[in-house]
């Protein structure tokens, strides 16, 4: 999976904004919109889920389905 982090890494956790991208999107495409959240945030972490962006794209024994995505606790395959 890949994570990208913006902002002070010991932020209090009421100022930390975790972004999910939309299928089938990436983190990339928040990319307009992290500059004004960094205005209300002092910490945006964007994730992009297995096979999507920059996360890694498993071939071995992955099931790229909606419901493995949903099942599968942050891409622990």
């Amino acid at each position: 999976m890949y994570v990208q982090q913006i902002g002070n890494d010991k932020a209090n956790p009421e100022k930390i904004q975790l972004l999910l991208q939309g299928f089938p999107e990436s983190s990339f495409s928040l990319h307009k919109v992290s500059d004004g959240l960094s205005a209300h945030f002092d910490r945006l972490i964007l994730f992009d889920f297995p096979n999507f962006g920059f996360s890694d794209k498993p071939t071995k024994g992955y099931n790229y389905s909606l419901m493995h995505q949903a099942d599968n606790p942050l891409g622990g395959w």
